[in-house]
This record gives structure tokens, sequence and C-alpha cells, in this order.
């Protein structure tokens, strides 16, 4: 039996950041074979990803999956790739 990616995985979809409950940033988007991938990423200026705005719309650096190669900045709470 194959396992069928939900509908919602078969849509089209922009990549987009999340919040977790305990405020990290949650990157989502669909990555190799169709299906959702949710990434929670560390918070820390020396390694890793911070808010770098007060409202929490914009993630610093870049953010890059090595399976899909899907790259990009979260920018005033919208996905630019690059």
């Amino acid at each position: 039996m194959t396992e069928q990616p939900s509908e919602a995985a078969t849509e089209p979809s922009v990549p987009r950041v999340e919040r977790s409950e305990d405020g990290h940033p949650v990157f989502v988007h669909i990555c190799a074979e169709g299906r959702e991938r949710r990434t929670t990423l560390p918070q820390s200026h020396e390694r890793g990803w911070w808010w770098s705005d007060e409202e929490q719309n914009t993630l610093m650096p870049s953010i890059h999956c090595g399976s899909c190669n899907t790259h990009g900045w979260w920018q005033e709470g919208k996905w630019e790739s690059v």
C-alpha cells in the first residue's frame, strides 16, 4: 500500500513561517514528494534564526531546505523566494 499525500499537500502552497507555542519559528512548505514539511528553527543570533522586528513578521537569516532546495526570506509576513 502506498501512502497518498493529503489534499492540502497536493494544492500549490507558498512557504510560510508560523510560531510554535514557545515562540520558535516553524518553517512550513511542500517538500519533496509533495508532502508538507514542518521544521522548527533554532532561535539564536549566533547559530540560528531570530525575529528581527517587534511584531515578529521578519525572520533572519534566509531559510533553505536541503531536500527540495526551497530557499528564501520571510519578510514582513510574506515569503520571498531567492
